[in-house]
């Protein structure tokens, strides 16, 4: 607190405080739908391979039980495109519930907190165009939806932007290997 600061006002304390913990646990479900989501898909990756490799090892004496395998596997992967997208949208969504308690919390902590800036809300008045903008721009319907699509969408350099790209990378991996499996099936028979 600098020297000529107010003293802090406690009147608000318990409304900032309840701001910052909405945006907390909004970022704590972002992480733990991410965290199911990406298991769920790694679980399908493994499960597809774990049947692929039972057929080849377990199953060579068995041509037409070897094949049911493999059939079964490659259904299992190109389903993870599928499951990736609804993944996406659905991990997406929380993400942007995050953003706007972030804005809301930031807004609350502009203008009721007499103390020191929260070091939690320092990116947001960067990118919403630095301190001498930040009233103007926080509560600037435009300035806070651009924020938001960079956020979200834009791919801004957070941690929903590397969750996407791995989202996208496991679905789209599943579903060319299912798709070569089943071509190479159709290929041999």
């Amino acid at each position: 607190m600098k020297k000529n600061d107010p003293p802090h006002d406690l009147r608000h304390e318990e409304m900032l405080d309840f701001s910052r913990q909405n945006m907390l646990n909004s970022l704590q479900l972002f992480f733990s739908h991410t965290k199911y989501s990406l298991t769920l898909l790694t679980t399908i990756l493994a499960a597809s391979l774990a049947i692929a490799a039972f057929s080849f090892d377990k199953l060579q004496g068995a041509p037409e039980a070897s094949r049911l395998a493999l059939v079964l596997a490659a259904i299992f992967l190109i389903l993870m495109g599928p499951v990736s997208y609804i993944t996406y949208r659905l991990v997406g969504r929380y993400y942007r519930l995050y953003v706007s308690f972030y804005v809301y919390a930031a807004r609350l902590h502009e203008t009721y907190s007499s103390a020191i800036e929260h070091p939690w809300f320092a990116d947001i008045q960067d990118k919403l165009g630095g301190p001498e903008h930040q009233q103007k721009n926080l509560f600037n319907k435009e300035a806070v939806s651009q924020f938001m699509e960079n956020e979200i969408t834009n791919g801004g350099r957070n941690s929903w932007y590397f969750y996407r790209w791995l989202i996208f990378i496991l679905g789209a991996f599943g579903t060319i290997a299912g798709s070569f499996i089943l071509g190479w099936l159709l290929i041999r028979q």
